[in-house]
């Protein structure tokens, strides 16, 4: 896969600025339950979560961009596309660079992190948070193989999703 030039945002979206697409009327608020940042005193620098591929989209636009496609998206995450598991290379993946939650409470918190906290989990452009803290939606719709996927880095969209 080829992946032109293309800009991403540094952090994950925080539940302020989710937020304020809120209050401008171009989001809808995101789900509620004990794992949702949206209604959490004192996260208001967590990333947002609780919202599903049709809210990610309709913020993304709202801030003048658009969701990566899974190949631009992967290719961040691997540093510039590097040969490494990580953003920080193929050293494990630890509390120091990540935030992971495996079945129960993660890195000695039972909720998100603030964006940008783990510094040393960064990619080498500066991107944070692409391994850990929350997942994140692509423009992608899924598919189970690669088979018949655009070679050129673009999404590879769903026509009944749009």
């Amino acid at each position: 896969v080829v992946v032109p030039t293309f800009e991403m945002a540094k952090a994950p979206v925080t539940v302020d600025q989710y937020r304020a697409c809120v209050r401008a009327g171009r989001c809808f608020e995101p789900g509620r339950g004990p794992d949702c940042n949206w209604e959490r005193p004192g996260r208001e620098n967590h990333p947002i979560n609780c919202v599903d591929w049709g809210q990610a989209r309709a913020f993304s636009q709202w801030a003048g961009g658009r969701l990566p496609s899974e190949s631009e998206w992967e290719y961040a995450a691997r540093s510039g596309g590097r040969d490494w598991l990580y953003p920080w290379g193929n050293e494990e993946a630890t509390c120091e660079r990540a935030w992971m939650k495996d079945g129960g409470p993660g890195c000695d918190a039972d909720s998100s992190w603030p964006v940008c906290a783990k510094p040393k989990g960064d990619s080498v452009h500066g991107l944070c948070d692409m391994a850990g803290n929350v997942w994140e939606w692509v423009a992608d719709a899924y598919h189970d193989s690669y088979e018949g996927a655009p070679a050129d880095g673009s999404a590879w969209e769903d026509p009944a999703q749009s």
